[in-house]
């Protein structure tokens, strides 16, 4: 008689990702078959075999039954450790996605799915192939789990009247059974994973008390790290599930189900009237003198946004009107609408990665479908699409930003976040005048770089869009929403005034600054639900700040005649002495119109000209592009131009990941972070990329918790032989283009050797004052604090307190049970005097207010968001550098790799940088070391015989059989002599 009930043992991670395969696997359809062929003949029952046909493939015995399964993307069978690994094959046969349904008379109905694109991924296999460096994973213990008899329906009758495939266990949904041909087989999920009813397989969620059935997890992406007991997101089920009787949820689902298409109607004509609303607020437009006006230039809306938008108004309007109609509060409004699915039908379009998106219409989901197709093998989308093969919009720019807690806005859907007890929060401005108040105290220990490479990084990361109105009526063209001369019109709907307090000391007078809301996007699902917003720009660690997130942007950018794969520059025009600098636009007027003469600047990301050492930055990695792109042009003059743009683009986005995780994320999260969350590089061998985790970026990441740096600004920049006050150096390109204002050596050697302000509350005035102002360095501007606060308030960012629960400290029942993270009591009583509640206040001064923990910048919140963020970012991105698979670097290119620093690329890269020490981000305690001393600066070199290799082999199989890899390994080392001065530079 077959085993009833056998656990199964997981002595790996390897092992418990193949039996989440399984259980995935089984969940579209049953593959099971008579052993017919006698393949699983004196095999044991359960046991997992190696796939003689194709690597890609294993076949699971049991009960004289066979099932064939593909394992998880990015895997292939490894028969040493008998599962799913991470490892190569080596001949080229792509796996099938095919789903076989065998009935028990042994006659075979196919039921063959459209073939996936899996095989993308790799060079498909017959013979497993082991990676170079398999470092073994630490042994996984099952959890055990006592299973209890059902009393009303006996184990062996569980499938008698049920269909082969995967159910529920009635009595611990951390089970599930599998019935095959009758006869029931009692599996564990792998980990603390739970069975989905809905999903018919595994998958993250909790179980509700008395551990029968599933509930859904909202934010299932954020799967990386086990989350506290007392996280928010189940305190508001369980809340729900204590007042509400599962027979209620059902009646008021069917309620809103049923109403929803007269609802959806209404809520188009209401898009409608605010169309027309925008027509004519656009003609009374044309007020230029405004702060908030750079602002908007900063957080510019692309057109797409704005399209985007029109679906997102007509999905909120009819979860307002549902609220209102049903009078449902916040919680049970949020379970509810989560489990009805979207009231406008899914897009038709099937997009390749580097498509555009269709114009939307608000009546359909305008998120597409993906061909992921061929030719991602190697590089990157520059959309961002296909980086996940399975969940193609993963990290894509323009999608709505990933959440880790469910929105807290005052009507649940999109109104502002509200005090605790009801009623407006205190001023923005109050808060900012009160705990961000100006400050001057200096970081001894590390430089301004590190502010600097925080945003440059950032705008790598994320681009919300400010929201823009019609003109005349059309989503094509559009323009910058103004409130009023004064700011304090709200006639618009987007305008949500910060209102200044009587007797203000930097405002006098003024009444309101101006404030527009973010642009509007539908959530990924087009469900019913909480207003979301969008992030024009990839979320990955890929460079686009250089090259753009779309092809049309990477065309424009790019010098499309040369042959060596360059971008596209402009010649110094005041000295051949110096080297050229970014391409110029016509198309931003800013730096025109602020008198100076001189053109804006154009780079992979539209802020290049907010100040100028960010501008200086995107100076440097222009050139060093060039750089190695002239140098692999050099070596390789047989490639094409794509091909080398395309090497060097993979390089420049490896380096970039490599400073961040080396020097720059130490330095903000402290070495116990660090490890905490599995951020430290390799010294050697490869990484392993997790197709589960979601790399999308946070709305919490990107509206409060990345802002940290904005306390480093000091008042004064360093530029060369003259400090100059940060107000004067927005939107001025003559800065970077005159040499004695500055130019990219004197804003880069300033950024390497100022002192940096100490990470706490204070922000200069220069920002949270003069920023942006008409006349700096004197004249008002608006102030960053304030737009910080309210930017999270409308983005729905729950309070300060919630992030604690979420992190895992104690909920604060009192302003002073904060002194386990803000140990200032100066800074906790001036935190009480603001708020009325401990829960009301924001995250953005509830984090900057935090002690700097375990050799950190930041505080265990903001410590906290970081760190999640950044381990999304490196596991769920496929062309991670250090990631072994097709695209992956040599052992000895990862190597050389490893040698970069942000010194020697500023070294190369600068017109005549003399000096500089070997971490930019540290005040140069230690000993400088000059640019011509390779006996010092070589320990950083790149060496290019190593990726040399790589490529001649990459070509060989991919490009070309005109060449032997002999002959091309002659001309290489050829090249390499004939140009050895030449090369000696370092990337």
């Amino acid at each position: 008689k077959i085993e009833k009930m056998k656990n199964v043992h997981m002595g790996s991670v390897s092992t418990l990702l193949l039996v989440l395969a399984i259980s995935i696997s089984l969940s579209t359809s049953s593959r099971l078959k008579r052993d017919v062929d006698g393949f699983c003949r004196g095999k044991a029952d359960h046991s997992i075999n190696a796939d003689p046909t194709s690597c890609y493939h294993y076949i699971y015995c049991t009960g004289g039954y066979q099932f064939r399964a593909i394992c998880q993307a990015g895997l292939v069978f490894n028969p040493i450790i008998n599962s799913c690994d991470y490892g190569e094959c080596n001949t080229a046969q792509a796996p099938e996605s095919t789903n076989e349904v065998y009935e028990d008379n042994g006659h075979r109905e196919k039921n063959r799915e459209e073939k996936r694109s899996t095989a993308n991924l790799h060079v498909a296999p017959t013979e497993y192939v082991a990676p170079t460096e398999y470092v073994a994973p630490t042994e996984y213990v099952a959890p055990v789990t006592q299973y209890r008899e059902p009393s009303t329906e006996s184990f062996d009758d569980y499938c008698k009247f049920r269909s082969d495939g995967t159910h529920h266990d009635p009595y611990d949904c951390h089970n599930y059974i599998y019935c095959a041909n009758g006869v029931p087989y009692k599996q564990k999920c792998p980990g603390s994973l739970v069975y989905n009813h809905d999903l018919g397989g595994c998958d993250f969620g909790s179980c509700p008390q008395n551990a029968q059935g599933y509930v859904p997890k909202k934010a299932r992406e954020e799967n990386n790290h086990v989350v506290p007991t007392n996280y928010v997101e189940t305190t508001v089920e369980e809340t729900y599930q204590a007042t509400h009787s599962s027979s209620d949820n059902d009646d008021m689902k069917s309620k809103i189900e049923e109403m929803l298409p007269s609802v959806m109607n209404k809520a188009m004509e209401s898009l409608i009237t605010k169309m027309d609303d925008e027509k004519t607020a656009s003609r009374s437009v044309g007020n230029s003198n405004r702060p908030f006006k750079k602002v908007q230039r900063f957080l510019v809306a692309r057109p797409m946004a704005k399209k985007l938008s029109q679906c997102a108004h007509v999905l909120c309007n009819a979860s307002t009107v549902l609220m209102d109609y049903f009078k449902l509060d916040k919680v049970t409004a949020l379970n509810i609408f989560s489990d009805i699915h979207s009231p406008i039908p899914a897009s038709s379009h099937l997009l390749k990665p580097d498509d555009a998106y269709p114009d939307p219409d608000p009546n359909t989901c305008p998120w597409p479908r993906y061909d992921c197709g061929t030719g991602l093998e190697l590089y990157r989308s520059y959309t961002g699409a296909c980086n996940n093969i399975y969940n193609p919009l993963w990290g894509r720019s323009f999608t709505p930003l990933k959440r880790y807690i469910a929105p807290d806005y005052a009507d649940g859907i999109e109104l502002l976040r509200q005090a605790k007890h009801g009623g407006s929060l205190p001023s923005a401005r109050l808060v900012s005048s009160v705990i961000h108040e100006d400050g001057q105290p200096a970081d001894h220990i590390h430089t301004l770089m590190v502010m600097q490479w925080g945003q440059f990084l950032d705008h790598d990361l994320s681009h919300t869009a400010v929201a823009k109105i019609s003109k005349d009526g059309s989503v094509d063209e559009t323009m910058d929403i103004e409130c009023g001369d004064d700011g304090c019109d709200d006639s618009i709907k987007e305008c949500v005034p910060i209102k200044i307090p009587a007797g203000d000391k930097d405002f006098g007078p003024k009444k309101c600054l101006e404030f527009v809301r973010s642009q509007e996007v539908p959530n990924s699902k087009c469900t019913i639900g909480p207003r979301e917003q969008v992030n024009q720009i990839t979320s990955y660690i890929d460079a686009s700040n250089v090259y753009g997130s779309s092809e049309e942007e990477a065309k424009v950018l790019r010098d499309l005649i040369s042959r060596n794969g360059r971008l596209n520059v402009t010649d110094h025009p005041n000295s051949r002495s110096l080297k050229y600098l970014l391409p110029q636009t016509d198309e931003e007027k800013e730096c025109e119109e602020e008198g100076q003469g001189f053109k804006c600047f154009m780079a992979g990301d539209v802020r290049v000209n907010e100040h100028s050492g960010l501008t200086a930055m995107h100076t440097i990695w222009l050139r060093q592009h060039n750089r190695i792109s002239e140098a692999l042009y050099k070596l390789n003059p047989h490639w094409s131009s794509d091909k080398v743009y395309q090497e060097a683009r993979k390089i420049v986005g490896a380096m970039m990941q490599h400073i961040t995780y080396k020097e720059w994320l130490p330095v903000v999260l402290g070495k116990h972070e660090m490890r905490k969350y599995s951020l430290e590089l390799l010294k050697s061998g490869y990484s392993h990329y997790d197709s589960r985790v979601n790399p999308s970026v946070t709305n919490e990441f990107a509206t409060a918790a990345m802002r940290f740096g904005h306390s480093m600004i000091f008042k004064k920049i360093s530029a060369g032989e003259a400090d100059k006050d940060l107000s004067e150096l927005f939107f001025r390109p003559r800065n970077i283009y005159n040499k004695a204002d500055g130019g990219v050596d004197g804003f880069i050697q300033g950024l390497c050797d100022q002192n940096m302000e100490k990470q706490d509350r204070f922000l200069t005035k220069q920002v949270t004052k003069h920023l942006f102002a008409e006349h700096p360095p004197h004249g008002l501007g608006t102030d960053l604090a304030s737009l910080n606060i309210q930017r999270g308030r409308e983005h729905g960012l729950p309070g300060y307190n919630a992030w604690r629960q979420f992190c895992g400290l104690p909920y604060a029942y009192s302003f002073e049970q904060l002194r386990d993270t803000i140990k200032d009591e100066e800074v906790v009583r001036k935190l009480s005097q603001v708020y009325k509640h401990v829960d009301d206040i924001d995250l953005f001064p509830g984090g900057m207010a935090e002690t700097p923990a375990n050799g950190a910048m930041v505080g265990p919140v903001f410590s906290c968001i970081l760190a999640k963020q950044f381990s999304d970012l490196k596991r769920g991105d496929r062309f991670w550098y250090e990631n072994s698979g097709p695209q992956a670097f040599s052992t000895a290119q990862l190597d050389a790799i490893r040698k970069v620093r942000l010194s020697k690329v500023i070294c190369e890269n600068g017109d005549n940088i003399n000096t500089i020490q070997p971490y930019t981000m540290e005040v140069p305690f230690r000993e400088a070391y000059p640019t011509n001393d390779h006996g010092t600066a070589s320990r950083y070199n790149l060496d290019y015989n190593q990726f040399n290799t790589l490529w001649q082999k990459n070509y060989n199989i991919r490009e070309s059989q005109r060449f032997t890899s002999q002959n091309l390994q002659v001309k290489g080392r050829q090249h390499l002599r004939h140009h050895h001065i030449n090369l000696s530079f370092t990337i």
